[in-house]
């Protein structure tokens, strides 16, 4: 039997995988069980000042599930690293809630509610006057109005928020604080909304936000770690703009502009999922990117879809460390790489790979596919 055991990136070079291409049965095979959080993780992902994990942990074979309280509220957890996501996470909102209560952060609110009521009761009775002041020529109207339908909601209170610019204010305190702007964590969310409206009502800066929690200006460092992969995309940008962006470049790679628009539309990614998919398969220059593509169209829940997401990048770092991978084969639901040397690799995000009858089975396509 074979197990590849508490692996956050796993790549199988299957030249040197003496099990492909052979038969088992049921006996040799691992079956999935519970595990103990102790186990498979380090000491600060396992509790802080902000969360806990639940002492038994869920494994299906690849990932492992987590159960996480914390005093904000509870969550789910479906890898490693969406755990360490959402432990960061919790470490922003502590860090949020400091600056709603803080002395400051009240006074500049109470200067600017006024305004903001005046000029959101005035965008309701007369919506093109205030709109044609507010923003510049007719083309950025539309852009900014757009906005909403490509990721920031949808329906009038949606388009209203767009428009007044909660919704860049809302992207300026992520990218401050190091989170994602599209995560789906639901508390994290609840709490960047709360200061990201209050912080638009008073005109506060996040340099001002930032001297209103313990720590000072250092806040934005001391909170960003871990989240480097966020750094290389500009999650600033309006997502009408990223979204075009991502289309264009998966063109370019040679995607038909159907298949670009049909990964763009599902919904199982995150618009940072998408881009940092993107990302990682335009750093790629080889053959059958597009298939990549293809089977990432097809993802249908969200752990799917970062799975995908973490492969593309697994397959980027791959290609800068072992050498330029030539081509991509798709077969199914497996992508295999093939270096210049002809070696061949298969990229697996598994947090704790068991020896189970799907695995033999990925592991025998590959060999029979000739990759």
């Amino acid at each position: 039997m074979l197990a590849h055991r508490t692996s956050s990136l796993l790549s199988v070079a299957l030249m040197g995988l003496a099990l492909c291409g052979t038969t088992a049965t049921a006996a040799d095979f691992e079956s999935p069980k519970a595990l103990k959080a102790q186990d498979v993780l380090p000491a600060k992902l396992i509790s802080s000042a902000t969360h806990r994990v639940a002492p038994s942990v869920a494994n299906d074979g690849f990932m492992n599930r987590f159960e996480v309280s914390s005093q904000f509220g509870a969550l789910t957890a479906s890898s490693n690293a969406e755990l360490a996501k959402r432990v960061h996470e919790l470490a922003v909102v502590a860090k949020l809630e400091q600056v709603s209560k803080s002395e400051e952060f009240s006074k500049h609110l109470q200067k600017g509610a006024e305004r903001v009521l005046k000029g959101a009761e005035s965008l309701i009775t007369n919506p093109v006057d205030t709109v044609a002041g507010a923003l510049s020529g007719v083309g950025k109207l539309f852009e900014n109005a757009n906005e909403s339908v490509f990721g920031v909601g949808s329906g009038n209170a949606d388009q209203m928020q767009s428009l007044i610019g909660f919704s860049a204010k809302k992207r300026e305190y992520a990218t401050h604080f190091g989170v994602d702007v599209y995560s789906r964590n639901e508390i994290l969310q609840k709490h960047l909304e709360d200061v990201a409206w209050a912080g638009y009502a008073g005109g506060i800066t996040t340099t001002a936000a930032g001297m209103a929690v313990t720590g000072g200006a250092g806040i934005a460092l001391s909170v960003t770690a871990g989240t480097e992969t966020l750094n290389r995309i500009d999650m600033a940008r309006a997502p009408v703009e990223l979204r075009k962006h991502n289309h264009n470049r998966m063109v370019a790679m040679g995607a038909s502009a159907d298949v670009a628009q049909l990964f763009l539309d599902n919904e199982a990614f995150t618009l940072t999922q998408q881009t940092l998919f993107v990302d990682a398969l335009e750093s790629v220059n080889a053959d059958g990117r597009v298939d990549i593509i293809k089977t990432a169209v097809g993802s249908a829940n969200a752990n799917v879809a970062d799975f995908r997401r973490r492969q593309a990048q697994m397959y980027a770092a791959i290609n800068k460390r072992f050498g330029p991978i030539t081509k991509f084969v798709t077969q199914g639901q497996l992508t295999v790489a093939v270096d210049g040397s002809g070696g061949t690799h298969i990229a697996l995000p598994a947090d704790h790979l068991l020896w189970t009858s799907a695995l033999m089975s990925l592991t025998n396509q590959a060999t029979l596919d000739g990759a």
